[in-house]
């Protein structure tokens, strides 16, 4: 059982005592869908850090020293194409964690991970995730699951990014990172960011931020978009729904979260 006194010695002393003082109600989707046990778990491992934004978590072969589970805000994926020069390549939120060159058993990233919205994580050494990893099966077994959905979500926005018109991906990724359960919600972003993210000209974005705000379905501030959250979702492609398909708990491996091309 996990609850035993055999994994008591893979928690950083005085950790497990600060973590069971606090209400432990973790809003990270990952650990939300772990069973209670393993939650107490990570638990004990973990402490609540705040994300500041321009934060770098993690860099190009920089030895990894923590995860963060993310618990609010955002985080960009970034890949060299240059001397001095990144691409955006993703972005994660609540949905996900940083650390994944740990959980493939590497040492050392291959990607800079710098915070793009300021939030809270729960951050885990490097030491202790890997002897988590090792000590509980079924905790690798959530994180394989993860990776999957990861991939899944990779594959149908490179399928997106090659079929469907930019307001209808511009609409499909401020869907996916509102929060669903608020009818209107800021989302802090800038049109570099959003150009970044998706891979094309800031004036390109600012075109078609201005077709949906034209149709009422947003309106630009400086540095945030407010999103009507149902109504955005509308204007979106399918893939939208497609990538809600990994948020469900235990996804079918295979067909269910397999890239599907709609019209």
């Amino acid at each position: 059982m996990l609850g035993d006194p055999i994994f008591h010695h893979l928690v950083e002393p005085g950790r497990a005592t600060q973590a069971r003082a606090r209400r432990w109600s973790p809003k990270n989707v990952i650990i939300g869908q772990m069973g209670p046990e393993l939650q107490r778990v990570l638990c004990d491992a973990a402490e609540p850090v705040r994300l500041r934004s321009r934060q770098m978590l993690e860099d190009v072969a920089m030895e990894c020293r923590h995860v963060y589970f993310i618990e609010t805000g955002r985080v960009s994926l970034m890949a060299r194409s240059g001397p001095g020069k990144t691409v955006d390549i993703g972005v994660l939120d609540r949905r996900d964690f940083v650390g994944l060159s740990l959980a493939f058993g590497e040492t050392r990233s291959s990607l800079r991970v710098v915070v793009q919205e300021p939030g809270e994580a729960l951050r885990v050494s490097a030491e202790t995730f890997t002897k988590l990893l090792d000590a509980i099966p079924d905790l690798r077994r959530k994180l394989l699951v993860y990776m999957h959905r990861v991939y899944a979500r990779n594959a149908q926005i490179a399928l997106c990014n090659v079929h469907h018109p930019l307001a209808q991906r511009v609409a499909r990724w401020l869907a996916w990172v509102a929060d669903r359960d608020e009818q209107v919600q800021e989302i802090r972003l800038t049109h570099d960011q959003l150009a970044r993210n998706l891979g094309v000209r800031r004036a390109t974005i600012s075109e078609a931020l201005g077709q949906l705000e034209a149709q009422g379905l947003l309106q630009r501030r400086r540095g945030a978009i407010v999103v009507h959250t149902d109504q955005i979702a509308r204007e979106a492609c399918c893939c939208l729904r497609m990538l809600r398909r990994t948020e469900e708990p235990e996804p079918e491996v295979g067909r269910r979260l397999s890239p599907l091309l709609c019209s």
